[in-house]
C-alpha cells in the first residue's frame, strides 16, 4: 500500500564535511554512487519508484541523518509522489530545484 514517489535528495559539500567531522556518516542508501550526481555546490541523490515512508528502516535512516543538519539551507529533500503532489524540506533552490509538474535539476535531467 501506499504511493510510489521520486526523492532527491541534497546535500552542500560544506555539510557534508561537517557531518563526517561530527562522526555522522552517510546512510546506507546514500552510498550509491550510481544514484548520485554532484555539482560544485554539493551532491545529489535520486531515488525513483520508491515508498519513502517512515517505518522503513533505510528510509528513516536517511531522514534520521537529515535531522542532524542544523542549517537547512544546507540541504533539500524534494519528493514527487506518483498523484503528483509535492513536498520539500529544506531549501531546493539553493541546489537549483525547482518543481513544476516535475523536478528540474542542473544536470538536466527532469523527473516526473
Amino acid at each position: 500500500m501506499g504511493f510510489y514517489s521520486t526523492v532527491i535528495i541534497a546535500i552542500s559539500k560544506t555539510e557534508l564535511a561537517t557531518q563526517l567531522l561530527l562522526g555522522n556518516k552517510l546512510p546506507s542508501m546514500l552510498n550509491n554512487e550510481s544514484l548520485q550526481h554532484e555539482t560544485d555546490y554539493g551532491k545529489y541523490w535520486i531515488f525513483e519508484e520508491l515508498k519513502w515512508y517512515y517505518g522503513y528502516p533505510e528510509i528513516d535512516e536517511v531522514e534520521n541523518y537529515l535531522k542532524k543538519i542544523e542549517d537547512d539551507a544546507n540541504f533539500a529533500k524534494c519528493k514527487l509522489n506518483e498523484d503528483g503532489s509535492y513536498e520539500y524540506e529544506g531549501h531546493p533552490w539553493n541546489f537549483e530545484l525547482e518543481q513544476v509538474s516535475s523536478i528540474n535539476t542542473p544536470w538536466g535531467k527532469v523527473y516526473k
